[in-house]
């Protein structure tokens, strides 16, 4: 299944890097090899009391994700999840 990083990263709380999705052997790529995807990463977007799902990025070029990378991914969907913690709230209170 193509989502199966996302959903990785959503249920372990962890990122999930891949490089090259043409020797990736965790998960079914075909999904994005067929499209010219070479790689990808996915972040997951938990705040403290949900997990709302997983960030993800794909390249069409091959990347060796570093630390740099995972970073502002972590960053980018922590500020997604309070948003969507705070959007909640509002539609909560009516």
């Amino acid at each position: 299944r193509g989502g199966a990083k996302a959903a990785d990263a959503k249920a372990s709380g962890r990122p999930g890097v891949s490089g090259d999705y043409r020797t990736e052997s965790r998960f079914n790529t075909a999904i994005f090899t067929n499209d010219g995807i070479s790689a990808g990463i996915a972040v997951p977007v938990i705040s403290p009391r949900r997990k709302f799902g997983a960030l993800t990025a794909q390249t069409r070029a091959h990347k060796d994700f570093g630390a740099a990378d995972i970073h502002f991914m972590q960053s980018l969907a922590t500020v997604l999840a309070e948003a969507l913690t705070r959007l909640e709230r509002f539609m909560a209170a009516g």
